[in-house]
């Protein structure tokens, strides 16, 4: 249990450096607050995970699993809406670049 609870620490603490380098990629304020806030959703869902599991709380267990799904899910959506953002960017830096020939 213990081995599993080291490796998923250091895979959070990488998905959280990983929302730190992809926060730069964007001055959106909006898209990097939706990265920081899937990033603590994540967080707060293992947490609880973790927590069923020490416990051994099975209603505890799919709750917290849940949660985890919905977390990623925000992530996931985090994430898209900063590829969306860029992919706009260079979309209208594309235009600008036609406009001016």
């Amino acid at each position: 249990l213990m081995n599993a609870v080291r490796a998923v620490t250091a895979a959070l603490a990488r998905l959280l450096d990983d929302v730190k380098g992809a926060s730069r990629l964007t001055d959106d304020p909006l898209v990097k607050q939706a990265l920081f806030d899937a990033a603590r959703a994540v967080g707060a869902a293992l947490a609880a995970l973790l927590e069923a599991v020490k416990y051994g709380d099975a209603a505890s267990f799919g709750a917290a699993a849940n949660s985890m799904r919905s977390a990623l899910g925000e992530m996931g959506g985090a994430a898209e809406r900063l590829a969306n953002k860029d992919a706009n960017e260079e979309m209208s830096e594309a235009e600008g670049l036609k406009l001016e020939k």
